[in-house]
């Protein structure tokens, strides 16, 4: 997954021109959600190409996320970055274009 991570932030510095701190950020989150999937109970999501990663994965994550008490705008960052990174690997015939849809930021107020 590191290798694709890597690709996904390759193509997000030169085809959308995001910032260094985005694209930290991202390569941080990515890793957390990777890092929390191998923490699963028979799980290793190292292979995209065979559509691993499930629903209920990104559920399990998004409670993970909610239990840690992260800010709500931390977790909609985190939640962004996991979908555009699905998205991206969809794109590429590597992961399944339902689960990006499927995940929902938490409503932030900007005030």
């Amino acid at each position: 997954m590191e290798e694709d991570v890597r690709l996904f932030l390759n193509y997000l510095a030169k085809e959308k021109k995001c910032s260094k701190n985005t694209l930290d950020a991202y390569h941080s989150d990515l890793i957390q959600l990777a890092d929390f999937i191998k923490s699963l109970p028979d799980q290793d999501i190292t292979n995209f190409s065979k559509n691993e990663l499930s629903e209920e994965h990104l559920s399990a994550y998004m409670l993970n996320l909610k239990d840690k008490g992260y800010a709500l705008s931390t977790v909609a960052r985190k939640v962004a970055a996991a979908r555009t990174f699905i998205k991206y690997m969809s794109e590429k015939g590597k992961a399944n274009k339902e689960l990006a849809p499927k995940l929902s930021a938490p409503k932030v107020n900007k005030g």
